[in-house]
Parts: structure tokens; C-alpha cells; sequence
């Protein structure tokens, strides 16, 4: 008996599908509540009594936190994992979806799964550089899914699902 070898299509790729480091969010965001405090400092003589000092000091707090928050940040960017993808520092492995635990529609929790003994977690909200697109939203990942997985650490860079009419094809030799 001879097995075809499992063909695979990809679903997910951080090198195409990925959006650049999120300066929209972050940075930006922490930048622009920095700025939104010195103002709210120097105009503060217009605002109510109640708000003309915490209310600036919290916005500038808030800012630096965020900015102090992003500069010691330990999860990698999407840039940063797919420079790690091409540079082929990747792990990959490679097997059938166990323990899947799909993100409840309502999005309080995360998905979970195992492949080959290492378990993958990740959710549509929480910010990671690789695939987090859960099944309870369309997502490809489901228990018994045969997947190939190329990831760093926790993070997917690539995902690759099993042709299914190629994977479960044998050929008999008489």
C-alpha cells in the first residue's frame, strides 16, 4: 500500500496576510493621549474646577504608561515575525487538531488546540503579530483538521490546512 503524501493549502501568511506593525493602534494611541494631556494642562484654567487638575494629569499618565508599555512589550509585531518566518527561524510542526476548544460567539475566553503535543492559543481580541481568526468567526480550525503549523513561540506565522481529497487518498499496488 503506498500513501500519497498530504498536500496542503495555505490559509494564513504572515509575509501577505498580515497588516504592518499596528501604528494606528499603539503608538499612535499612546502618542496622541500624551499630547491630548499637555493640552488639557495648558488650557486647564478653562475647564470645570473639578477636572482642571487630574483630569490632565490622568490623560498624561495614561500616554506614558502606554508608551513606557509598547517600548518594554515582550509579544513580537508582525514585521518582527514575519522578518523571523523569512529568515527561517521558524519552527513548524505538523499533525491532526486535539483538544480544541473553539472561542465561545460571545468572545469572553480564547481558542485553544493541540498539535502533537504543543497547545496554540490565541483570540480574534486579543493584539498578536500572527493568526488569531477564531472558528466561532469564520476561522479555519477545527478538531480532527489535519494542519501545518510554522510558528514562533506562541505565534503563527503560517497555517496550512490539508487538502482534504489529497490527504485521505490511498493507492493499492497489486
Amino acid at each position: 500500500m503506498l500513501t500519497l503524501a498530504t498536500t496542503y493549502r495555505v490559509v494564513f501568511d504572515i509575509t501577505k496576510d498580515a497588516r504592518p506593525d499596528d501604528i494606528s493602534g499603539g503608538w499612535f494611541t499612546a502618542a496622541m493621549l500624551l499630547a491630548a494631556g499637555i493640552v488639557l494642562f495648558a488650557v486647564r484654567h478653562k475647564l470645570p474646577a473639578i477636572l482642571r487638575l487630574w483630569f490632565p494629569a490622568l490623560v498624561v499618565a495614561f500616554g506614558i504608561v502606554g508608551i513606557v508599555g509598547l517600548l518594554f512589550r515582550n509579544v513580537p509585531q508582525p514585521s518582527e515575525l514575519a522578518a523571523a518566518y523569512r529568515a527561517g527561524k521558524c519552527q513548524v510542526i505538523e499533525g491532526i487538531v486535539t483538544q480544541f476548544h473553539p472561542m465561545p460567539v460571545t468572545g469572553h475566553g480564547v481558542e485553544t488546540f493541540v498539535i502533537s503535543g504543543k497547545r496554540f492559543r490565541y483570540s480574534d481580541f486579543i493584539h498578536r503579530a500572527g493568526f488569531n481568526q477564531t472558528s466561532s468567526h469564520g476561522g479555519p480550525i477545527h478538531e480532527g483538521t489535519r494542519v501545518r503549523i510554522y510558528y514562533l513561540g506562541e505565534d503563527i506565522a503560517k497555517l496550512e490546512i490539508a487538502d482534504d481529497q489529497a490527504s485521505n487518498q490511498t493507492l493499492e499496488r497489486i
